[in-house]
């Protein structure tokens, strides 16, 4: 592989897994958010019954606290937001792969490396273990079944199954 070919080889690479990457984010932001929304309406509604029936209980008053607490996690941890802001860093990095696609000559190859810097600084801190399953998956992506083992970065199952969740430190692939 030619010096070019590598640049463009690794310059797509990680573009590709970017975009997976603020993919995986924004569904699961969207999710959470439309879960905040339907665990509001369903509880809000519940306290309201429950406060209007005759026999109003503490399950109402339950009810509204946590219809209030899931409300407000939603406005403070700006659900809809984070997903739009990875939306719109998924759509910027779409537009360099669109970009290498019609040219990818050496020029347009640094243009890209520099407009991919820059997005990079409008991203908010990565998560480690998300990133490498993203790296994973744009390996199997674009692979061989033989070459996939040679490449592929094995997780641990807690870091796997936590990884839009937590903020683990930077990890050791196992």
């Amino acid at each position: 592989m030619s010096e070019s070919e590598n640049k463009l080889h690794t310059l797509l690479f990680g573009v590709r897994r970017s975009v997976r990457y603020h993919s995986h984010r924004q569904r699961f932001f969207r999710n959470l958010n439309q879960l905040s929304n339907f665990l509001g309406l369903v509880l809000g509604s519940a306290a309201v019954v429950a406060f209007m029936s005759s026999q109003a209980s503490s399950y109402g008053a339950y009810a509204a606290a946590l219809a209030a607490v899931i409300s407000a996690a939603s406005l403070v941890f700006s659900f809809s937001e984070r997903a739009n802001q990875h939306e719109n860093l998924k759509r910027e990095f779409i537009e360099i792969e669109q970009s290498l696609a019609e040219n990818d000559d050496e020029d347009n190859i640094l243009s890209m490396e520099q407009k991919r810097l820059q997005i990079e600084t409008q991203e908010p801190s990565k998560l480690y273990a998300l990133d490498l399953l993203c790296h994973n998956e744009v390996v199997r992506a674009i692979y061989s079944r033989e070459e996939v083992k040679d490449h592929i970065v094995k997780i641990r199952w807690r870091e796997r199954m936590t990884a839009n969740f937590v903020a683990w430190p930077q990890i050791t692939p196992i």
